[in-house]
């Protein structure tokens, strides 16, 4: 019997398996250090193969770490589309960063454009301000004109499988 492939099954995972691979990558050459958050999760039963559990409470954000001596958190999302609705980031997720900025930490999002392949690390005090003036979702030509203004910051692929995420926060933040 054929095994089916479905090749599109996790491409909503696409985004954070590259940062995994990154952070990683980080972490073995001695770059910085940035740690992958877990959901929260009690185990209520095992059986076989499959576990049921309950979520605790809700996460922050996915990501959280130090570059350079500075505290790092941030979230990763994903869209299909041409644009990104800002709802997608929940009132927990957006208060998370709201507290790591405002007590001197680097908050941001890394945003990915899974069909045009392009990705963004937004600063949060990008993101209030949209928020503040009730703007609901940001496309494509709307980010790659604010990397003109430095509002937003491109991340490429530097290496099989490696986001330049140190050398952004570094030289665009940092700086």
């Amino acid at each position: 019997m054929a095994t089916k492939i479905n090749y599109f099954a996790n491409k909503g995972m696409f985004i954070e398996d590259l940062v995994d691979k990154t952070i990683f990558y980080y972490l073995d050459n001695k770059i910085c250090f940035i740690e992958k958050r877990y959901m929260p999760i009690k185990i209520i039963k095992r059986k076989n193969d499959l576990i049921e559990g309950k979520l605790l409470k809700k996460s922050y954000v996915d990501y959280f770490g130090l570059i350079k001596s500075k505290f790092v958190s941030f979230e990763t999302k994903q869209t299909d589309n041409d644009y990104f609705l800002l709802n997608q980031i929940k009132d927990h997720q957006l208060n998370h960063l709201k507290d790591i900025s405002l007590y001197g930490g680097i908050a941001f999002v890394i945003l990915h454009f899974y069909n045009s392949e392009a990705t963004f690390l937004i600063p949060y005090c990008i993101i209030e301000q949209w928020v503040a003036n009730n703007i609901k979702k940001v496309d494509l030509t709307y980010l790659k004109k604010c990397l003109n203004d430095n509002k937003v910051f491109n991340l490429e692929i530097i290496f099989p499988g490696i986001l330049n995420i140190y050398d952004v926060v570094d030289k665009k933040i940092i700086s």
